[in-house]
């Protein structure tokens, strides 16, 4: 007649006598670290507080352990990009210049560049680390069409877009 101890979600009581095991699990009994909410960047994805048990993995909605959820319903999704420098260039048709644009989303994330909706060759932009920067050749720059040119670039977490303008040459610029 074993008696004392106390079970837990994967442990059974321990007797205080003999120290053997018995009786069956206690599923309510859970070892309960809290998670606190951490806000979503542009870099990382965030979370609404929860608790984990250390023992048994399974997460929950309350301290007490009573409302079993998925890690994934706590999840709060990366906050979506944006051209944090080179909004609203300007450059003359036929001008041979790099246009430089920088996203706030992480490198690691970066999948392509659009332009005017269209997804541009590699071969026309170069893309490097410090947040993401696109640099628009200036050889292609050269070729774009007179008027305003959407430019995207496109992460994981969403597309950070800006506009630009290829304006017409004037009297003055023949």
């Amino acid at each position: 007649n074993c008696t004392g101890g106390e079970a837990a979600c994967t442990s059974k009581a321990i007797c205080e006598y003999c120290k053997t095991e018995y009786g069956e699990f206690d599923s309510s009994n859970h070892n309960l670290e809290k998670i606190p909410a951490k806000d979503a960047t542009v870099t990382e994805t965030g979370n609404t507080a929860y608790w984990h048990c250390l023992d048994c993995g399974k997460y929950f909605a309350d301290e007490n352990g009573t409302n079993e959820i998925k890690l994934d319903d706590m999840i709060i999704s990366k906050l979506s990009p944006e051209i944090i420098e080179g909004k609203g260039q300007s450059i003359t048709v036929g001008e041979k210049k790099e246009l430089i644009f920088k996203s706030n989303a992480s490198f690691s994330d970066f999948i392509r560049v659009e332009l005017d909706g269209k997804n541009l060759d590699e071969k026309n932009y170069t893309v490097k680390e410090s947040s993401t920067v696109v640099t628009l050749k200036a050889d292609y720059v050269a070729t774009l069409s007179v008027g305003e040119h959407t430019i995207g670039i496109v992460s994981e977490s969403g597309t950070a877009a800006t506009t630009f303008t290829v304006n017409a040459k004037t009297a003055v610029d023949n």
